[in-house]
């Protein structure tokens, strides 16, 4: 397994995206990251993380009257490699902030049409390397944070 520079990665992915996200009139800020860090797992499920995020954030954020931006934060402490995605779209439902990651299970959606596979594939993908997906309620967006093992 090769280890990817997520400053780099995110980048790249920043760029694939900003035709559609500029239609949109979404900015994805510079990812903020905290040293040189690095992550060993397939880019396929890095991939699988990140577009849902920008896929569902852009679908958010289309309705929003105010400046629309999606964030990544990354980060490392003694034992975890972080990577938190942010919007400032609508807020997690309230139905669910008693238990935020129940919308990353199958079948939950708070889209009209939606399936609740997105999110639940990308917390799959972070499972798979052994790493863990939450939602973390926040004002004023909403927020994914992935943590994996060093």
């Amino acid at each position: 397994m090769e280890y990817i520079q997520l400053k780099i990665f995110l980048a790249d992915i920043a760029k694939l995206w900003q035709p559609l996200l500029d239609r949109k009139y979404i900015t994805i800020e510079p990812a903020e990251i905290d040293g040189d860090v690095m992550l060993s797992l397939p880019k396929v499920d890095l991939h699988l993380i990140l577009n849902n995020f920008i896929l569902n954030s852009a679908y958010y954020l289309e309705e929003a009257d105010k400046e629309r931006l999606i964030s990544f934060h990354v980060y490392a402490d003694e034992k975890k490699v972080h990577l938190e995605m942010k919007n400032n779209g609508p807020e997690l439902d309230e139905r669910y902030l008693q238990n935020p990651d129940e919308t990353l299970n199958a079948r939950i959606s708070s889209k009209d049409d939606g399936t609740g596979l997105g999110l639940w594939i990308a917390r799959e993908a972070v499972n798979r390397n052994a790493g863990e997906l939450h939602v973390i309620p926040i004002k004023d967006g909403y927020m994914l944070k992935a943590s994996w093992m060093k």
